[in-house]
């Protein structure tokens, strides 16, 4: 398997829709959050380490690489 940027940060993260987690805090199985959608989607669109133009680059690659199910 061909690493695509081995230098970008991956996390991984639980998504429950129609779930009944805590308003307060965050939860965490095995050390990945449990995150509302609307949650998960501030974290995704967070300013992050990686620049505007390689965050491009990555998700086009990952893209190609991983066609949607």
């Amino acid at each position: 398997m061909l690493e695509i940027a081995p230098e970008v940060p991956v996390r991984g993260a639980l998504c429950f829709v129609d779930a009944d987690l805590p308003l307060v805090g965050t939860l965490t199985f095995d050390g990945f959050p449990l995150l509302y959608a609307r949650r998960l989607a501030r974290r995704l669109n967070a300013r992050g380490p990686v620049a505007g133009e390689r965050v491009l680059a990555v998700a086009g690659d990952l893209a190609q690489r991983l066609p949607p199910a």
